[in-house]
């Protein structure tokens, strides 16, 4: 067991060096490949999501681009906002949060090339409804299934037992913290609450989860505020030790593998999740008319999360000022600020809003594992013993130390991202394929109102034989109907040599 442990604590550190380097390189990569999307679409993507573009679905079976937005928005906002920036300024201190924000900046661009491959290598299942996500692209754009099958497991595992453990852990403390319960109580109640939803139907209560997430994120939004405005005298103070931090020598020589830099990134990664191949996942199923346009629309779910709803609980701990000499970490570190700011009454209020986070996530996050699972095994009896697996971690991790946790939680995250990344960065060729073809096609819809922006997967001989059936985005004749639709689409088709409209 020692020999285990050292190996495990080697693999863990290297991992732990290599993930922030990892996400900084490749972000700063798709900066240049895209050249700048995060800035130059920023604005169209924000627009097609407030002008309703993004709520049309081209079919009744699957989701709109919005409510893919939604769904991911739903699965990022939740614990990591609490109790993920909270660990990165206990373990970084206020500078944290600067390599928070420098990270997401560039993994904006990261979430659009992974949403966008996935959009590209999606394909039907026998329901009709689009899947697709990193294991996808791998085996179709890479050649690589094996890899693929690889990169399933790592998401099933990284969702269904790391994550869930956090999310569990967060409950028991933030409970124990506030209204001293024994955190074994706790366990048993959210492990029998977990089992009742995931044994049942887990699509219904997923639904209703979202619905939840999303109120919860407004109720946070207000209480955050309302802690801004009884420490409106920190708020500037608080901005100076964030970028004070972020540079001075106790944060790291230069600042570059300081405790800030590495704690920033790696935290803001489990809150915004850009480049960690979990969003792409739900950004294959939306309906969508160019898969650069889910590609935008994750961008911004990214933005929103780290800039609005992660600046906000940072605001709250560092203008409250108790991080500094308390023994509170994680989600019971932000609860316990809002607390001494607002009063005892906010003691139910963030226990309420961190129980329904993390539980909605534990949902949301056996979704995810369970789409990894079903990609190499559909076997009813590996489901129900993975289901009963799952029950028992939320148990252990509910009375697990925070710090074990975590430490669990960075080596799953970080080998799955790193898996993924290396796919992406290896298909950058169709993500610049495809940012060029987006921007062909807006430059002519602003001479030409009625021309409609739509992919054409046969405009691009290298795009044959890596998309499944030449996945939906093919516009081929012969797959039309006498009237000229195409039969997997609904799309006009207007003739095999109409290139001057590419349609």
């Amino acid at each position: 067991m020692d020999f285990l442990l050292k190996i495990y604590t080697w693999l863990s550190d290297g991992l732990n060096f290599i993930l922030p380097i990892a996400l900084v390189g490749v972000g700063l990569f798709f900066f240049f490949v895209t050249r700048a999307v995060q800035f130059r679409f920023f604005r169209i993507g924000l627009k097609n999501l407030l002008s309703g573009q993004a709520n049309k679905t081209l079919d009744s079976t699957n989701i709109s681009p919005l409510q893919a937005f939604m769904t991911g928005l739903a699965s990022r906002v939740g614990i990591g906002n609490i109790a993920g920036v909270a660990s990165a300024i206990t373990a970084g201190g206020a500078g944290a949060i600067f390599w928070m924000w420098f990270a997401a900046l560039l993994g904006m661009a990261s979430a659009f090339a992974e949403s966008s491959l996935a959009q590209l290598y999606k394909t039907r299942n026998s329901e009709g409804q689009f899947v697709g996500g990193p294991a996808f692209y791998i085996a179709q754009g890479l050649k690589l299934p094996i890899v693929g099958v690889i990169f399933s497991i790592c998401l099933a595992f990284t969702y269904g037992f790391a994550f869930n453990s956090i999310q569990a852990n967060q409950i028991a403390n933030t409970l124990e913290a506030n209204f001293h319960i024994n955190t074994t109580t706790t366990a048993i109640i959210v492990t029998a609450l977990t089992a009742f939803v995931i044994f049942g139907s887990l699509k219904a209560v997923s639904r209703a989860s979202s619905s939840i997430v999303m109120v919860m994120s407004v109720f946070y939004i207000l209480i955050g505020l309302a802690v801004l405005v009884v420490n409106y005298d920190r708020i500037i103070p608080a901005f100076e030790s964030i970028f004070e931090g972020a540079f001075n020598l106790q944060a790291g020589f230069g600042g570059l593998f300081g405790t800030a830099v590495a704690y920033g990134i790696k935290r803001g990664l489990f809150s915004n999740e850009a480049g960690m191949g979990s969003a792409p996942n739900i950004a294959a199923t939306a309906s969508t008319k160019h898969p650069a346009e889910q590609g935008l629309v994750q961008m911004i779910g990214v933005c929103f999360d780290t800039f609005i709803i992660c600046t906000l609980s940072a605001l709250i701990i560092l203008t409250t000022g108790i991080y500094t000499n308390t023994h509170y970490d994680n989600a019971a570190l932000t609860s316990q600020s809002v607390i001494t700011s607002l009063g005892d009454w906010a003691s139910i209020a963030m226990s309420v809003i961190i129980f329904l986070f993390a539980f909605s996530s534990i949902i949301g996050n056996f979704a995810y594992s369970l789409s990894g699972l079903k990609y190499f095994t559909q076997s009813k009896f590996v489901r129900i013993v993975f289901t009963l697996a799952v029950c028992g971690i939320v148990y252990v991790g509910s009375v697990s130390s925070p710090e074990s946790v975590w430490n669990a939680a960075d080596f799953a995250m970080a080998i799955m991202t790193l898996l993924n990344l290396v796919a992406i960065v290896l298909l950058w060729k169709q993500v610049k394929l495809l940012v060029d073809d987006y921007k062909r096609q807006l430059n002519k819809k602003e001479q030409d109102e009625k021309y409609e922006v739509l992919f054409n997967s046969d405009l691009y001989p290298v795009l044959r034989d890596k998309l499944y059936h030449q996945s939906i985005w093919s516009r081929k004749l012969d797959e039309t109907a006498d009237d000229g639709i195409h039969k997997k689409t609904g799309y006009k088709i207007f003739g095999a040599n109409d290139t001057e409209n590419h349609r």
